[in-house]
C-alpha cells in the first residue's frame, strides 16, 4: 500500500501541484503586454494601449507619459506600426513598437503653456522636433499625401 501512494504522490500530485506553481509565478512575472486599456472616449487603440487617439474631439494622446501630442486631428493613418497624424498643431510621425514621435509644429497657438517642455521633458530622447515637413522621409511625404490634407 505504502509503495501504490508514493507513485500517486510522484506521479499525480506532484505534476499538478508543479503546474499551479509554474503558472502563477508566469502570472505574477509576465503582466499583461497592454498597460493602457481603452476607455468609454477611445475611439482608436495603439500597441500597448500608451498612444490613443480619443473622441470628441479628436485628440492623440500618449497615456504613459500623460501628454496630448495632437488635438484636434483633422486626419490620420496606421501603416506597418506607424501612426500618421495631420491636426491643429501639424504633422505627427509615431513609431508604435519604438514608442518614438516626431512632429513637424506648423501652430503652438492652442497647445497652452508649456506644452512644448512639457513634450520634450516627458520624452527625453524618444521626441524629435522637425523644422519643416521636408526632414520627414519620402515614405512619410508620400503617406501624408494620400491622406487628402494639405502639404507644407
Amino acid at each position: 500500500m505504502f509503495k501504490w501512494m508514493k507513485a500517486c504522490l510522484m506521479y499525480i500530485v506532484l505534476p499538478i501541484i508543479l503546474i499551479i506553481v509554474s503558472f502563477t509565478l508566469y502570472i505574477v512575472l509576465h503582466p499583461s503586454q497592454v498597460r493602457h486599456e481603452a476607455g468609454r472616449d477611445t475611439r482608436e487603440f495603439y500597441g500597448n494601449g500608451n498612444f490613443q487617439i480619443i473622441k470628441s474631439p479628436l485628440m492623440l494622446m500618449d497615456l504613459e507619459r500623460k501628454v496630448t501630442l495632437e488635438g484636434p486631428i483633422y486626419a490620420y493613418k496606421e501603416k506597418d506600426s506607424i501612426l500618421y497624424v495631420y491636426g491643429e498643431t501639424g504633422y505627427t510621425v509615431v513609431d508604435i513598437e519604438k514608442e518614438t514621435v516626431r512632429q513637424y509644429v506648423i501652430s503652438e497657438e492652442n497647445r497652452g503653456p508649456g506644452w512644448k517642455v512639457k513634450v520634450q521633458k516627458n520624452y527625453v530622447d524618444k521626441y524629435v522636433r522637425l523644422n519643416s515637413f521636408d526632414e520627414f522621409t519620402e515614405d512619410e511625404k508620400a503617406i501624408f499625401r494620400t491622406m487628402n490634407i494639405p502639404i507644407m
